[in-house]
């Protein structure tokens, strides 16, 4: 571990940065996230204002501070923040927008930092790099937009004015003029200030059908969102699992609905499929997963030849990222649950928030609410995930009614937990969850402004 990583390390310690939470108590949405090499800050939208964990180095969770020096850690937990979202969030964001907010995000937390620091060069140039590259698509994705000569709503102007700021503290770092940043902060600065470009018309955008029934379901945290398309509810299964045979033996075809949109073909990851044995617990086969671009419904398909020691009824079917380190073996159902039950929550939540945010009152926030419930297959009033809500705490929340439920969210501001009756502080955890570090990103607001208003 470099000295200038432990100093950082021990800086953000002294912030009381981490907030202890016991084993037992691990949540299903909890993201470590590698936010410089060396400092991993794990964060969790239940407990927005502090990571859960921070790993510096060699894992050791704390260091003793030598620098008294106070690093202010909101920015920090932003880029933690942004990187979960990234990685657990399953709403179609525009790629170009998102990696331009993980760029701000990277040289908000560099700021923090001396102008001598390593890892502050580090963040930047990360951020530089990211940057320029969403440049060029990032001002088609905003151009298509001014094009209707439509000023963008307040909320989503104000979170591209956050935006466009942080651009132009990117570009400050740079000597000279940097066109392609230049090119973004003006995109962000004509749909800001609804200067037209040219008229043209509008198309409908059909929302993407619900995930085919299968007979297997994918472990959201296995395999990066908005890459396969999950099912509708916490229960639902949408991996297809046919038996086949192949040269003369017995294998298994695997079919996966793909996410819509999907990543361009440079961003996908290789998705790896291995077949359990589901008594033993041993692997039986392996594949990877190849893109079928079809019209009507895109799928990932392969087909894997099952070991002479197992047949068709013997062995389950799990998906990973091949480029990481494969998952242990699931053997608990029970936690699988818990997990797709905190990821649809999240993605349900997070949609509904941004159309409130737009729309307000009119997005009928309420039965939206209740809606997300019912994709979340409970029983009884127990934590839907560990450390999330119960079905009570979503309740109180909906109680509220559509306007003042309307008029918290829009506030974007931190709620006590006596702001809402009956509340023993789980409702307004919710609330927070998308205050602060776990804000609303512009790219969540966007893809809400195109759901009502398709370019």
């Amino acid at each position: 571990m470099s000295t200038t990583v432990s100093a950082l390390g021990a800086r953000l310690a002294y912030t009381d940065l981490a907030v202890e939470r016991s084993g037992a108590r691990r949540g299903e949405l909890e993201f470590a996230a590698e936010v410089v090499p060396g400092v991993t800050v794990t964060w969790d939208p239940a407990t927005p204002a502090r990571c859960v964990a921070l790993s510096i180095g060699n894992g050791s969770r704390r260091a003793a501070p030598d620098d008294h020096r106070d690093v202010d850690r909101t920015p920090w937990l932003r880029l933690a923040a942004v990187t979960m979202l990234d990685h657990r969030l399953y709403l179609p964001l525009n790629r170009a927008l998102l990696n331009a907010e993980i760029a701000v995000a990277q040289v908000g937390a560099a700021r923090t930092l001396a102008r001598g620091e390593p890892t502050r060069r580090d963040l930047i140039d990360g951020a530089l790099v990211r940057a320029r590259s969403a440049a060029h698509e990032l001002v088609a994705y905003l151009d298509r937009w001014t094009r209707l000569d439509q000023r963008a709503p307040a909320p989503l102007a104000a979170s591209l004015a956050v935006l466009a700021q942080g651009l132009r503290a990117i570009a400050a770092e740079v000597d000279g003029y940097d066109s392609a940043l230049a090119a973004a902060i003006e995109a962000l600065d004509r749909l800001i200030s609804g200067t037209p470009l040219r008229a043209r018309g509008r198309r409908g955008a059909a929302p993407p059908p619900d995930a085919p029934s299968g007979t297997a379901r994918i472990d959201p945290r296995s395999v990066r969102a908005r890459v396969l398309r999950l099912g509708p509810a916490a229960d639902s299964a949408e991996i297809q699992v046919v038996p086949v045979r192949l040269a003369d033996r017995a294998a298994l075809r695997v079919r996966v609905p793909a996410f819509e949109p999907l990543p361009k073909a440079i961003d996908l990851p290789d998705l790896a499929v291995r077949l359990v044995h589901r008594r033993s617990g041993r692997i039986h086969g392996y594949g990877l997963l190849g893109l079928l671009d079809r019209v009507s419904d895109r799928c990932f398909e392969v087909v894997v030849c099952l070991t002479a020691a197992a047949g068709p009824r013997d062995v389950r079917v799990e998906l990973h990222d091949a480029e990481r380190e494969p998952p242990p073996v699931l053997t608990d159902n029970a936690e699988l649950c818990r997990v797709r039950r905190a990821t649809l929550f999240l993605a349900g939540w997070r949609a509904l928030v941004a159309d409130t945010r737009l729309w307000g009152a009119n997005a009928a926030p309420t039965s939206r609410l209740q809606a997300v419930v019912g994709t979340l297959a409970p029983h009884g009033d127990e934590p839907l995930w560990s450390c999330g809500p119960s079905v009570s705490h979503l309740k109180r929340i909906a109680e509220l009614g559509d306007r003042p439920l309307a008029a918290v969210l829009r506030g974007g501001k931190p709620v006590a937990a006596g702001a809402i009756a009956g509340d023993d502080g789980g409702a307004a955890e919710v609330v927070n969850s998308v205050a602060g570090p776990g804000d609303l990103l512009a790219a969540e607001l966007a893809a809400a402004y195109e759901r009502a208003v398709p370019a």
